[in-house]
């Protein structure tokens, strides 16, 4: 750093005019110059601070009072103000004049030119300059799965619009001591992620994943986990595509929670294995013990949740229950406002489609954003829940067959598009016929109950329509997934009839005939409604009773 007040060491013009430590560490420009993009000079002449010794011969304390003292500060007061970037308005308020110039380096934090850059001495254009990884910050890989990131959000106290004025360097990264601003975007809405480096002594966050690790070992052996892996991607992951291609799922390296949650909701199936089906067909894992596992290490992992943290919520919440008779439904929307939570963290509600990010990571985040999309959603109608999720923060586009280009050939795209598709219809029956406001309005007014259903019914017809065409496609496959698909249509129709025969709760079941032209029209409505909502049932009868075997023995998600 420049010597304070040295005439040899002299502080650039920059910085003098700032009144701030000059540092240069080794040769101009220095960091204040550097971090705003300015050119480091030493051209403007030192101004001379002491009074002309003949200027000092008028002033007399003798002929001096305090009063014109006073007078001669607040003058001196008023033409500062006046001649810098404020002025004074008619009522003596102080308002703010131009705009200082974006180049001047004024939005830089002291804190950001006095920090510690040793790791960047060696380095003569940008401290961006330096890898992520050499300073031992997470650095971004094809599937994110080892970046622990913090979207920085719009009221924080870091604002996107003023830090995307930060100088990153070529791999988008903004490094501090132990953390990283990295870029995501910048666009309309910028997006930056907070990278930090929390390997601190006390964290043991690698003795409690040995200790997870060891704990699944014993209950599931290497060789049956890596037969559960393969069962996973059969007969799960069409329904629920949020892993990457399954040689990239092993044992020894996922993570611990992960494995145990994949396990859990793969054992239904472990019949379907010809290994599997004679040594453990009798003697399964406790899928009790599975689901304590991988609960207790998914929460220990929220103070630096990642992707896989996210992917563990979300089988956690689609297995089965392991007490059908009595399911904790109240974990269960307790987990899913932690998934909620976690997505937002990690910027899953924003559309990854032009982020600075791998193609796959990109893929990756849009099946991710969908399954909490869809977990929210049927979760809270089968809880009798409000959704966590709304459209106003939500960014991410509706799926299409060029998401899945890998795996384009097979059936498993088509469903789960349509099963996106019956998700949003089912989201808008939820905020138009079940909230608690247009309940109030709609119990008594049945009139525009059936002018809100009529258009989702509708839309469920259509969408109905094209589900069975993608039925009757897939009735030779093998695994057949249709019966969700199937299944979730009954139950968004069931839940539209029940919306329709609230408002008539109240109404008398005989008129007579003097009874007035409103009532006789409300009871027709009536009449129509019951007769619609018994077909709605006797149809969900029928699907129930002609289940096909591939059906029964399939996965059911979303089936608490």
């Amino acid at each position: 750093m420049r010597k304070y007040m040295s005439k040899s060491q002299r502080a650039c013009d920059n910085c003098r005019a700032r009144k701030s430590a000059c540092r240069i560490d080794t040769a101009p420009p220095c960091r204040l110059c550097h971090l705003s993009r300015r050119e480091c000079t030493f051209e403007a002449a030192s101004r001379n601070t002491r009074a002309p010794a003949a200027s000092a011969a008028h002033i007399s304390p003798k002929n001096s009072t305090q009063e014109p003292a006073n007078s001669d500060v607040t003058n001196q007061h008023n033409d500062s103000l006046n001649s810098g970037n404020a002025f004074f308005d008619q009522q003596g308020y102080i308002l703010p004049g131009e705009l200082p110039d974006p180049s001047a380096g004024f939005w830089l934090d002291q804190a950001m030119i006095d920090m510690d850059v040793q790791a960047f001495n060696h380095i003569d254009t940008s401290p961006n300059d330096t890898s992520v990884g050499h300073l031992g910050l997470p650095s971004p890989t094809a599937l994110g799965n080892e970046t622990t990131s913090v979207l920085c959000g719009l009221t924080g106290d870091m604002d996107p619009y003023l830090m995307q004025r930060y100088n990153f360097g070529p791999d988008n990264n903004f490094v501090f001591k132990r953390l990283a601003v990295r870029s995501m975007a910048q666009h309309v809405h910028p997006v930056q992620m907070l990278v930090s480096n929390i390997m601190d002594t006390e964290d043991n966050s690698g003795e409690n994943s040995d200790t997870f690790r060891q704990q699944l070992e014993e209950l599931v052996s290497l060789d049956v986990g890596v037969r559960l892996i393969s069962l996973f991607f059969q007969f799960v992951y069409p329904h629920i595509p949020i892993l990457p291609p399954a040689h990239s799922v092993e044992p020894e390296r996922s993570n611990p929670s992960l494995l145990a949650a994949l396990y859990l909701i793969t054992l239904p199936f472990a019949g379907f294995d010809d290994y599997l089906s004679v040594q453990i067909a009798y003697d399964l894992p406790d899928a009790e013990k599975l689901w304590d596992l991988a609960s207790d290490a998914v929460h220990r992992e929220l103070h630096k949740a990642d992707l896989s943290t996210l992917q563990t919520l979300i089988l956690l919440l689609v297995a089965p229950p392991h007490k059908p008779l009595m399911p904790d439904y109240a974990t269960k929307w307790s987990l899913v406002g932690t998934m909620v939570t976690v997505s937002q963290t990690l910027g899953l509600h924003f559309d990854p489609t032009h982020w600075y990010i791998h193609s796959t990571e990109i893929e990756l985040r849009k099946r991710l954003s969908w399954a909490v999309k869809m977990v929210d959603v049927w979760h809270a109608a089968v809880l009798g829940r409000s959704c966590l999720i709304h459209d106003d923060d939500w960014l991410v586009p509706e799926p299409c067959l060029d998401d899945f280009s890998h795996e384009s050939q097979t059936p498993f795209p088509a469903h789960f598009i349509h099963m996106y598709k019956l998700t949003i219809i089912l989201h808008t029956a939820l905020k138009t016929l079940f909230t608690l406001k247009a309940v109030q309005v709609l119990a008594r007014d049945y009139e525009s109950t059936l002018r809100k259903a009529q258009t989702l019914v509708e839309e469920l017809n259509r969408w109905s329509s094209a589900a069975s065409d993608i039925h009757c496609d897939s009735k030779d496959e093998d695994i057949n997934l249709s019966g969700p698909l199937l299944l979730g249509g009954h139950i968004v129709k069931v839940l539209l009839f029940r919306a329709i025969l609230r408002p008539f709760n109240a109404l008398r079941s005989n008129v007579d005939t003097s009874s007035s032209t409103h009532e006789r029209r409300e009871l027709e409505a009536r009449r129509l409604s019951r007769a619609g909502a018994k077909a709605c049932v006797a149809s969900f009868v029928a699907f129930t009773s002609n289940l096909e075997s591939s059906w029964i023995h399939g996965f059911w998600p979303f089936c608490m």
